[in-house]
Formats: structure tokens, C-alpha cells, sequence
């Protein structure tokens, strides 16, 4: 298996070369937590909420609702991802899970949105936080960075529901939802 994970951040690295992540100021740690998010949060069962009707127990999460929290969880991946502390991808997990905290400029808790399905999405998270905390420890730093973007490697980078860099560098109101 180590040969082909060495193989897979080879392909990953010329990917994100082409992409041009390597010619930004923390592209490849923006990249990775994109990935991240992608992986841990927008594509899973949360993606079944955000195109549900809502019930009477849970509210509706327009594509708006969805770009703002993938938008908040990016940065915060990112920041997760500029940390030294050792399992710091627990604290995404955290994060992802918190049923109470209202989500930034969402109205809303991830109990809010998720009702009917909260289950799933831990289930989800959690095994997706645990298989990349396993390849962090078997990658060097900047391999991981790499493996962690990867989910993101055939993606549009403006993807409707997914920020830009621009959008979360960017200091002023929540950026408007864009089809992409």
C-alpha cells in the first residue's frame, strides 16, 4: 500500500501543479482544506438535507445557507490544518458536529438543518475525519497536504456551493452564491 499511496501524491502534486495551486500563498494548504471540506462535509449526507424540503422539524438549506457553511468550515479547516497539534483533524470533527452552536450568517444549528438525518452525517464525519487522521500519520506534512486536497482534483474550483480562496480571504459580507 505505501507504493501506491507515494504513487497517488505524485499524481496529486502534478494535478495541483496544473491547477496552480503551488503558485499561491498557501494554495496547497487552502487546497487541502478544501479537500477536507469536500470530503468530510459537502459531499455526504448533509448534501441530502441541503436538496430535501424541509419538514416541520427541519428547516430548508438553501444553496445560500450550504456556500456559507462551506465557506465557515473551510477557513476553519484551514486553520486546523496550519496547526502543529498533534490529531488536530479532531477538532474539525468537532466542529462539523456541533449540534448547538448556530452556524455563521445560517440562522441556524447543524440540529436545525440536519434533523432526520444527524445520525448519518455523524457516522459520516467521524469516518472520514478517522481515515484522513490515518493517512496524516503515515505521510510527511507537505504528502499529506497533498492527499488532503485530492478529493477536490476534478473539481470546478468556483463549485456552486464550495468558496474560492478570494471568497475566504476576503473580510467583507458572506459572498453570494454563484452557479459555477
Amino acid at each position: 500500500m505505501k507504493a501506491e499511496l507515494e504513487e497517488a501524491v505524485v499524481w496529486g502534486r502534478q494535478k495541483l501543479g496544473e491547477m496552480g495551486v503551488f503558485a499561491v500563498d498557501d494554495g496547497l494548504r487552502w487546497a487541502a482544506a478544501h479537500g477536507l471540506v469536500l470530503s468530510v462535509w459537502r459531499n455526504g449526507p448533509v448534501e441530502d438535507a441541503h436538496v430535501a424540503r424541509p419538514t416541520s422539524r427541519r428547516k430548508d438549506m438553501p444553496d445560500g445557507v450550504m456556500f456559507a457553511r462551506n465557506t465557515w468550515l473551510t477557513r476553519q479547516a484551514f486553520d486546523v490544518l496550519g496547526s502543529t497539534r498533534q490529531y488536530r483533524l479532531y477538532g474539525l470533527e468537532r466542529l462539523n458536529l456541533d449540534r448547538d452552536t448556530e452556524w455563521p450568517r445560517c440562522g441556524g444549528t447543524l440540529t436545525d438543518f440536519g434533523w432526520g438525518i444527524l445520525g448519518e452525517i455523524q457516522k459520516h464525519v467521524t469516518k472520514r475525519i478517522d481515515q484522513f487522521a490515518y493517512f496524516e500519520e503515515m505521510l510527511e506534512p507537505e504528502d499529506f497536504l497533498v492527499f488532503a486536497a485530492a478529493p477536490q482534483i476534478g473539481t470546478h474550483i468556483d463549485h456552486y456551493g464550495m468558496p474560492t480562496v478570494a471568497d475566504l480571504r476576503g473580510s467583507g459580507p458572506a459572498p453570494a452564491a454563484r452557479r459555477g
